[in-house]
This record gives structure tokens, sequence and C-alpha cells, in this order.
């Protein structure tokens, strides 16, 4: 069945939101009419599941016009922002996957009075299929809102870059470095509105489960618990449940003391048994950890890596492909196939690809490079070899434009040399 509205659009709208039984997608470019929105709490607070997909522009956030969505994310709505420099110009709603509302018109105040229409569809197939593939790729492309506030953030001392650093087009920009030279806080809470002051999708209550399938004595002297393929911590005394939530996995490698990682709902997060509260929150697709460097983790958040510590601080922003952790302050990062390294906030140097020791190559040409990120020998050579690699008497062999020189011990010897045999060795 198909109709088709182009009056009082608001209205026919507002009807359909309120038949909503289980779920509601909406894909809009933008989204300011609060009469539209009030439905969709009000449903949210019966169970209905809400998911809003818009443009983050001046117009959806800041704006005189931009809604207030605070109730939207407390009744626990989920919103995802089109940040991206494509825009996101789709019109769509699907309710109960079964009813789809598609056309001009946008959710706005300024499309009531304009010249609009709407197709509502019910029951068919093949556009319920459509719309519902659609918004799956939509909400894969664009990153979920699950907190609310501003984060607070302080600029690491001496945060200068160097200008001329990652300036192709699939390496880093000013931006991106600024922002990664920027030391932030993992959200204390997701959403602060429930009694957990987590979000009730990331960690499913405790019901408690007093009967267990299985206990587990032997991981870092922790109790563990199951029942039904899920997982609780139970106190050592009394052997009640040390959380009112339950998980799906734990590690504890390289972990000493009252931390565990946690995973609840597919997510990681580094939660502390004694202060019985998330240092950083379940919201990492993935970890890693070394003992060497066990305060500092290397995080993944949307398949972005990053670096935080035990207390939830960023210590680098999750921007990119990949993160090594050289010492407790230097990291190594790569951006598509450029390279670059991070000393105590401070971005050093860039290079095309991950070194072998200290030999680097810049724009085809070699250099040497510490792990701290400091340019020994500028990237001018066409070939650099080391020529003690096994020991650290730092003997290398350089070559520029068919000429030799060397470096060893500190001391350059430019390449004026016809041959490596004419060198002063």
């Amino acid at each position: 069945m198909v109709e088709h509205f182009s009056h009082k659009i608001q209205n026919v709208i507002q009807k359909e939101l309120f038949r909503a039984n289980s779920s509601i997608k909406i894909a809009v470019a933008w989204f300011t009419n609060e009469l539209l929105l009030y439905p969709l709490v009000l449903k949210q607070q019966t169970g209905v599941t809400v998911e809003i997909i818009i443009n983050d522009d001046n117009i959806n956030r800041g704006g005189e016009s931009s809604l207030d969505f605070t109730d939207f994310f407390k009744a626990g709505g989920h919103l995802r922002w089109n940040n991206s420099k494509q825009l996101m110009h789709e019109k769509f709603c699907v309710i109960d996957d079964r009813v789809v509302i598609f056309g001009s018109y946008n959710w706005t105040n300024k499309a009531e009075i304009n010249e609009e229409s709407i197709t509502i569809s019910r029951d068919e197939l093949d556009t319920i299929n459509f719309y519902c593939k659609k918004f799956e790729l939509l909400s894969a492309k664009y990153q979920l809102e699950v907190n609310i506030g501003k984060l607070t953030t302080s600029t690491v001392k001496d945060s200068a870059f160097e200008k001329s650093a990652f300036t192709s087009k699939v390496a880093f920009d000013s931006f991106i470095i600024n922002k990664a030279c920027k030391k932030t806080k993992i959200p204390k809470v997701i959403l602060i509105y429930d009694e957990r002051g987590t979000n009730p999708d990331l960690l499913s209550p405790y019901s408690n489960l007093y009967f267990y399938d299985k206990i587990d004595f032997s991981k870092n002297d922790l109790i563990i618990a199951k029942k039904d393929n899920k997982l609780c911590l139970l106190d050592k005394q009394s052997f009640l449940p040390l959380t009112s939530f339950i998980f799906d996995s734990f590690s504890t490698l390289n972990l000493s003391g009252s931390l565990i990682w946690l995973r609840c709902n597919g997510k990681w997060g580094l939660y502390d048994i004694e202060k019985k509260d998330f240092c950083i929150q379940p919201v990492c697709d993935s970890f890693k950890g070394k003992s060497l460097f066990n305060s500092f983790f290397e995080i993944v958040i949307n398949n972005k890596h990053g670096v935080a510590d035990i207390n939830g601080n960023i210590v680098l922003n999750c921007l990119f492909d990949e993160v090594i952790i050289r010492k407790e302050d230097i990291y190594e990062v790569r951006l598509g196939d450029k390279w670059g390294i991070f000393n105590s906030g401070r971005f050093m140097v860039e290079f095309d690809s991950k070194r072998y020791d200290f030999i680097t190559m810049r724009n085809g040409k070699y250099g040497l490079v510490t792990y701290e990120g400091c340019i020994v020998l500028d990237f001018v050579y066409d070939r650099i070899i080391d020529c003690d690699p096994h020991y650290s008497t730092s003997y290398y062999l350089l070559i520029q434009n068919g000429k030799y020189g060397l470096r060893k011990n500190g001391k350059t010897i430019p390449c004026i040399y016809d041959s490596k045999d004419e060198l002063p060795i």
C-alpha cells in the first residue's frame, strides 16, 4: 500500500511515529523540528528503539534552530553524525521494518511551510529492503555519539609541528596533527542518566544470578562466574557480585592489582575492581598492552588506533591506522601510507614507510631518524647502508648522486668520494 501527502506533513509523520511498536530509523539531512523529536522521546520511554542519522553542520548542531537532544539521549536514543565532507542528503524513515516514509521533506520547521511531499509505503517488501539496507550502510559509515556534553581538552605544551609535514593527499594534514597533539579524557560516563551511570545498551544489568554454570578461581586471584554464556565478577569473601552488570569476556593480560579488561556487548573497557568504576569506558573495539608499558594501551575505536593510560586519559587520539608504542611517551603512527612520530604529544617527523632501525625514506630519499623522532641526517641520500647492523657502532655508508660518504660515531663525512674504497675508514 502506498500513500502520498503534500499538506500537513508534520502531522502525518507524527501519527506514524506514535504507531511504532519496536523500532524507528531516521536518516534526514536536517532535523530541527521539535514537534517531530518529542514523539521519538516518548516512544523510547515505551521501549521503542530510535536511531537518527543527520549531518554535522551549523544547522543541526550549534545553530539557532538546532535541537537540544538531551532528552533524546536520556531516553536511550542513538544519534549518528555525518561529519564527513560528503553531504548526506537522504530523507527517509523506517518504522517497525514495515513502514517507510520518504520524499522531499526534511524534518525542519522551514520544510513545513515549503512546497514539499512525502510518500508512505506499507508492507512493500522491495521498498523496505532497500531503505533498511541503506540505513545499515549509513550507520556503518557515520560515528555514533554515545556521550552528551563537551569533552574538555588541554593542549600539550609545545604542540608545534612541521608545517611541511604530511602534505600529500593520503597523508596527515594540519588538522589531524593538531587534533592528535591534544590530550583528552575518555568520557567518564557513556550516558549519565541511568542509575549505573552507563549506557544500558553497552552494559547489560546483572540479574541476581546466584546459581552459576561455572566458577573460575584461576585468573589473577579473581573469581569469574558464568551463566548462560554471560560473566560476572564475584567477591572473594561473600561470593556476591562485585559489579551490577554482566559482561561477555575479560582479560588480565599484563595487568596487575585490581585492573581487568571487560568486554561488554562487543566493546572493551578497563575496569578497576577496587574503585568499582571503569578507567576506560567500554567503547574500544580492541586493545593492546605490553608488560613494559602496562600503564599505556593501544586502543582501537571505530577501527582507528590511539593510546590511552590506565586513568582513562587519551594520550593519543584514535585517528590513525596503526600505532606502535616505542617508549612511554613516544609513538610511531601510520595514516594511509605515511608514518610519523609523536614525542610527548609533539609531532616530530613524517616519512614514507615503516623504518628499518634509523634508516627512513621520504619522497624517495633516505635519511636517519631516531626513535624519538629527531632527524640525524636529512632526507637527501639515494641510499643509506647500515654497515654494522648487529652492533651499536653507528656505521653507515651514504650514497648521493653517485658519490660516497660516511656516518660513523656521530660524525658525517660528506658524499664527495667516487668510490667507497676511497673513504677514509
